[in-house]
């Protein structure tokens, strides 16, 4: 949830120390996510919170994000079970814009989660 506010607070201030002062992180510490392994999606969402689509390279730039948004969204390693029930039980945080501006942050389940979780552990019982 911070980070789904943290990108909030950064599209509406378009700084990062504003928006990580506004969740109680630290510049530094925002960074230090943004660098993780694991957290292009985090990256991407940054990247599209700072893009300014009005001029051409601003453009470009956004596009380069949302790809950027899009293929890390695709899976490239094996999710294992352990993870699938943390994303049942956390969701997906979505943030939420009004007119431009950042009003806050929305947790919705994560269906596709749980309907891999039920997959998996249904195909588990059928071995066992």
């Amino acid at each position: 949830m911070r980070q789904a506010e943290f990108i909030g607070h950064l599209a509406a201030t378009r700084s990062v120390a504003a928006a990580a002062r506004k969740v109680m992180m630290a510049r530094e510490t925002a960074y230090r996510l943004r660098a993780r392994r694991a957290a292009q999606g985090f990256a991407a969402a940054w990247d599209v919170a700072l893009a300014r689509p009005r001029s051409e390279a601003g453009r470009a730039r956004l596009e380069a994000a949302l790809a950027a948004a899009r293929a890390a969204r695709k899976a490239d390693r094996k999710v294992t079970i352990p993870e699938l029930e943390w994303r049942v039980a956390s969701g997906l945080w979505q943030v939420m814009l009004r007119g431009g501006r950042y009003v806050g942050v929305v947790r919705k389940p994560d269906e596709t989660a749980l309907l891999a979780l039920l997959s998996r552990t249904r195909a588990a019982a059928g071995r066992a």
